[in-house]
């Protein structure tokens, strides 16, 4: 899985990436590592637990302590000036055994330019990219997207001028126990892919569903549209089983387009895709809005926009009963994005601790498909493809298919009763998806994606390729640097989201390499800095690979790239092949 990757282009912000070389050299490791201990028997428990709902807990959380940045002065390593008018500090997290990590921020700040970069050691292109436009206003609680393994590297790149603006406390980290990407029990036979034909009645509104990861769990959910003013607000609609406090939608990470390009029914059990496939990943978590335990639902509003490559779909909602059948979307032991459907009507009925016998719709068999730990949350769409409630659990699985038993059904709670609630803005749906009071029922949908675009062609605007490196420098400290430079003249938007650079190494007997890149108006962006264990004698490709998340001061002009080797054994050459530059935005 990787936040840092060519589809990812946030509405407000930009992503620049350098990728050199088909494969990457992990980072070097630093003096300064934080070797955490899981608490054994949480994790045993945590393995064993078999839920009532469809939650699927993929990590234990671990407690941090002593790793902060406070003045610029940080608790453990130490920074390391550049001599360009950078500094880097870097520490690495180690967690014995772990499949991942992700962490979570209780403060979290950085300056303007500044990029915390944090990296899997066994995949280095497994890696998210901080910076300052995607923290919470407050600068406090941030949650980052998972990376692969049980060694995260991090490294933060700061103007040296700059070293006392960045504050740092890292309070958690959740040691992964199931890899969602290769999952120990795989997502059953039965589950079909979306773009499978049983997926068409509902294709639009599938693109308004995520998985989300939270508090070391992985549930669904979707974007629902709105009467008001604006039907787009960022409204997405979970279970409250999932998403109960405030506290766990500020941890909320979303990946949104994991899917397969292909249908693959009846092969659904084999390896699943890769997590990387995914279009993008939104960090910045949400804002707990409304939510109810009787009909298990909870709607937050998300701190962020939704990215562009998200390619995101606004589904509608009524408050029908589905008497015509109905179909779900969701991610199956958070595998890849699948679909399953029922001809059977559903029936009220009361769920788990729920009384009421409105709270919930009975949904009696599955015609096609199932769902699983990992689909908790996901909407329920009737035959119209309007969401009429979200999975609460039952103990449908692929063993129960196709006709009505003891255990084939599933049960949704009803937007029919969350949207009236308990009768407060906190508890019901009313409020927040109906401000203009249309009245219990709107069947509307919003695509903002235009007619006959992907999001692979959106904002494609300027491509140079063929292009080489020339000219070199020798600076102090022995570093040496290749001067690149591309000009870019045929930008059609306004707003940047991706640099993409591809430069195939040749003979480069440094121990390690560093990249910054100048924008036309000036700025200058850092990269992080790689090793391998090629010499003079033993030249190896080294690859660097980049992400930086800020609006660019400027797009049209030259932009230039500095590539740099230390300990060097002699000049650096690319090897044959080419240096493409490409601008999106």
């Amino acid at each position: 899985m990787s936040l840092v990757q060519p589809q990812l282009r946030p509405l407000c912000s930009a992503i620049l990436m350098l990728v050199f070389g088909a494969t990457q050299t992990p980072v070097q490791a630093s003096d300064a590592t934080v070797d955490l201990k899981v608490d054994a028997a949480l994790l045993a428990k945590a393995s064993a637990a078999i839920p009532s709902n469809k939650r699927l807990t993929y990590a234990v959380p671990i407690a941090v302590s002593g790793v902060t940045l406070v003045n610029g002065q940080p608790s453990t390593g130490q920074w390391q000036d550049l001599g360009n008018g950078w500094s880097l500090w870097q520490f690495t997290v180690k967690s014995t055994g772990a499949k991942s990590l992700d962490f979570g921020f209780s403060a979290l700040d950085l300056p303007k330019s500044a990029l915390l970069n944090i990296q899997s050691r066994i995949n280095p292109n497994d890696a998210v990219g901080i910076s300052q436009d995607l923290l919470p206003a407050d600068r406090g609680e941030f949650w980052t997207a998972m990376v692969k393994g049980d060694i995260a590297d991090m490294s933060l790149w700061v103007p040296t001028a700059d070293r006392g603006k960045a504050r740092l406390t890292l309070k958690t980290a959740h040691h992964g126990f199931i890899d969602i990407g290769k999952a120990l029990a795989k997502s059953g036979s039965c589950n079909v892919d979306t773009v499978c034909s049983a997926g068409q009645q509902v294709a639009p509104q599938a693109r308004s569903v995520a998985r989300y990861t939270n508090g070391g769990g992985v549930c669904t959910g979707a974007l629902v549209a709105n009467t008001g003013s604006n039907p787009v607000e960022p409204y997405f609609l979970t279970a409250n089983h999932c998403i109960t406090t405030a506290t766990q939608a500020r941890s909320m990470v979303l990946y949104w387009g994991y899917e397969s390009d292909t249908c693959r029914s009846g092969t659904a059990s084999g390896t699943p895709l890769a997590i990387t496939r995914h279009r993008a990943v939104q960090m910045g978590g949400a804002t707990l809005v409304a939510t109810r335990a009787e009909s298990d639902f909870a709607l937050v509003r998300l701190s962020r926009g939704v990215p562009a490559t998200a390619n995101a779909f606004w589904s509608g909602w009524s408050t029908g009963v589905g008497a015509r059948g109905a179909f779900v979307v969701h991610h199956p032991s958070g595998h890849e994005k699948r679909v399953s459907y029922t001809d059977a009507p559903m029936h009220p009925i009361n769920y788990g601790s729920s009384t009421n016998t409105n709270s919930h719709h009975h949904l009696p068999y599955y015609s096609v498909g199932t769902t699983e730990r990992g689909s908790s949350g996901a909407p329920l769409f009737d035959h119209t493809g309007a969401i009429i409630g979200q999975l609460h659990g039952g103990p449908a699985s692929c063993a129960s298919t196709g006709a009505y038993s003891a255990s084939s059904s599933d049960y949704y709670g009803a937007v029919r009763a969350s949207y009236y609630g308990d009768g407060t803005r906190e508890t019901r749906l009313s409020d927040w998806l109906d401000p203009a009071r249309v009245g219990g029922s709107a069947g509307f949908n919003h695509d903002l994606t235009p007619a006959g675009t992907t999001p692979e062609t959106l904002g494609v605007a300027h491509v140079e390729r063929g292009l080489r490196c020339t000219g070199g420098d020798v600076l102090s400290a022995g570093r040496y640097w290749l001067n690149c430079s591309v000009n870019v003249s045929t930008i059609g938007g306004s707003s940047l989201s991706m640099v993409l650079a591809n430069i195939p190494w040749g003979t480069l007997g440094a121990r390690e390499a560093v990249a910054f890149i100048t924008s036309p108006g000036g700025t200058q962006y850092p990269a992080p800095m790689f090793t391998h264990s090629g010499g003079a004698s033993n030249p190896t490709p080294m690859g660097l690979f980049w992400s930086y998340h800020q609006q660019i001061d400027r797009l049209q002009g030259t932009w230039r790239i500095q590539l740099g080797s230390r300990n060097r054994f002699g000049n650096p050459t690319l090897a044959t092949g080419e240096f493409s530059f490409q601008v999106g935005f």
